[in-house]
């Protein structure tokens, strides 16, 4: 005979392994089970925020490129011009 429960009402903390309650204690018991249904079960890689905020910071250097002004924009974004020409090379030619 089964019991009857609720998923939603008799999921806590408890609940969660040990290693994942960190997580579940940052974005909250809700979002935590959301996770779980989009992605439990898989290997998942989070990125680092230094990740995302690199791919902002190039869409942006591709968006101020003119054509000209890789030294500009090297110095406003402390990186090598080199890498601003990777960047744009990379951003406007790779796409076909």
């Amino acid at each position: 005979m089964s019991e009857k429960y609720s998923l939603k009402k008799d999921f806590n903390l408890q609940c969660i392994p040990e290693q994942y309650e960190y997580i579940a204690d940052e974005i909250g018991l809700d979002n935590f089970f959301k996770l779980c249904k989009i992605c439990g079960g898989s290997a998942l890689y989070i990125p680092k925020p230094d990740f995302i905020k690199r791919k902002i910071r190039n869409k942006q250097i591709v968006k101020e490129f003119d054509g000209v002004n890789y030294k500009g924009l090297s110095k406003k974004y402390n990186i090598t011009e080199a890498h601003v020409r990777r960047i744009v090379n990379e951003e406007l030619f790779s796409k076909k």
